[in-house]
């Protein structure tokens, strides 16, 4: 038995002392470095895999929270958290329309954001003279003059008004 291992070992050649070394030699220490950190990459490649999963599925619930509108309560409760100033709302003074009883035609001068805008030009106009009336249409305050049972009679005004007022027409009330 002892012959036939002798024999085998011949069949592989050994490298002789003081010969180059193999091409694979050198790829063989690399593997062997990198192989003494082996846990500590693996380590590093499992944090790194947590880290970008936590922050995809963390990304995901946010979004769907986001779109889920929260029960009142809960935002109630936030807003006392956070303490901020109390709004105050100011109720505009209104024109005393009930003289002018909407039916017929007016003329539309302007429309405004805020009522206090549309009050101080109805004020001007009653200084002037004219009946002013204002309307809420939706967000916006509609300035008005005038109350005509027909178009033909509110020409006339409109003629005069469109010089201080640029696009104003005749609507219906």
């Amino acid at each position: 038995m002892n012959s036939q291992d002798h024999l085998q070992l011949e069949l592989f050649s050994q490298p002789k002392t003081g010969a180059h070394p193999e091409k694979g030699a050198y790829s063989r220490k690399f593997l062997n470095y990198i192989w003494s950190y082996e846990k500590t990459i693996l380590t590093a490649l499992g944090i790194i895999i947590t880290v970008i999963a936590s922050y995809s599925l963390g990304m995901e619930r946010g979004k769907r929270s986001a779109i889920t509108p929260q029960p009142a309560a809960t935002l109630e409760k936030k807003e006392a958290d956070i303490a901020l100033p109390k709004k105050v709302v100011i109720e505009p003074k209104k024109i005393n329309t009930e003289a002018i009883t909407p039916k017929g035609y007016t003329i539309q001068l302007a429309s405004y954001k805020t009522h206090s805008f549309a009050q101080k030009e109805a004020n001007k106009l009653k200084k002037n003279g004219h009946l002013p009336l204002i309307l809420s249409k939706g967000q916006y305050v509609i300035l008005c003059v005038g109350n005509f049972p027909d178009r033909n009679s509110a020409q006339s005004l409109l003629s005069e008004l469109k010089k201080q007022y640029q696009g104003c027409y005749i609507r219906r009330l």
